[in-house]
């Protein structure tokens, strides 16, 4: 039987989240000129921060280059970015420490970069959460400093085919369930199954805890509903979450590890995929 400490639903975290956000509101400001209303700090995704700034970081020197989202738009704007991706890439291999099982604390997982587009080549971004105000009356204990940390590099510009992408988190959402309904995991089986339903719902935001994760104008229906679905499976987290589950039988938790590892897998991919399906 499965021995969680406690039973504990987790969002998708906050790094993901404002990772998502500053590159989905980033790319409209390209795109339009106009800076987003109500975006920082309103957005669910700045929720628990008191700063969010922008850093070039050279040889070990900063220099501060924008001391919030709006400034930081503006400034590539300035420098001539034509577009902002989602950039991921997976932890380096740990059989003592998986991915998923660390995936839910901050600086935990892979890692997850901005990458800004240029004619020709491609800075990337990455962010550094440090707890600066412990006792904030807002829960707002998060200064967040985001450093241009590689510049002049190939452009990747990561894609996955929508479609395709959604088809394999269904099928990994499936298989998560089916073992949750084996193991009589209730509560966990409703909770994947929602998850599971955004994949073909016209309102795919709803009841989301960001529901403006992305500026829904921008993105067609497909992308949104394998976003949110990601994001609505996304069970990763401290005690009692999804990855720190345990079962008696060797079989049970051998099954769990795969189904874990294989839903873990897709929802970074269709986070990836959804995100970047944004035109340049």
């Amino acid at each position: 039987m499965a021995m969680p400490v406690f039973f504990y639903l987790t969002p998708m975290t906050g790094e993901i989240s404002q990772i998502i956000s500053l590159t989905a509101y980033g790319n409209q400001c390209l795109r339009t000129g106009q800076l987003p209303t109500g975006f920082c700090p309103e957005n669910a995704a700045f929720q628990y921060c008191n700063k969010v700034d922008f850093w070039e970081v050279d040889s070990g020197n900063e220099l501060q280059i924008a001391i919030d989202p709006y400034y930081w738009f503006r400034y590539l704007q300035k420098v001539g970015c034509r577009a902002l991706r989602l950039y991921y890439y997976p932890a380096k291999e740990n059989p003592l420490a998986k991915e998923y099982k660390m995936a839910g604390f901050v600086g935990g997982g892979g890692t997850w970069l901005i990458e800004a587009i240029f004619h020709g080549h491609s800075d990337f971004w990455a962010s550094r959460w440090q707890v600066t105000r412990k006792d904030d009356p807002d829960g707002r204990i998060w200064s967040v400093k985001y450093g241009r940390t590689s510049v002049n590099l190939a452009t990747v510009n990561e894609q996955f085919d929508v479609t395709m992408t959604a088809k394999f988190l269904y099928e990994a959402l499936e298989a998560t369930i089916a073992f949750t309904v084996q193991q009589n995991l209730g509560n966990w089986t409703d909770f994947f199954q929602k998850a599971a339903q955004r994949l073909n719902s016209n309102t795919p935001a709803a009841g989301y805890y960001n529901e403006a994760l992305v500026p829904e104008g921008d993105y067609s229906l497909p992308p949104r509903q394998l976003l949110y679905a990601a994001g609505s499976a996304w069970a990763f987290g401290g005690m009692g979450s999804w990855n720190d589950l345990s079962f008696e039988k060797p079989e049970d938790n051998e099954r769990y590890n795969n189904v874990t590892a294989r839903l873990y897998d897709v929802i970074t991919h269709a986070i990836v995929a959804g995100v970047n399906s944004m035109r340049l």
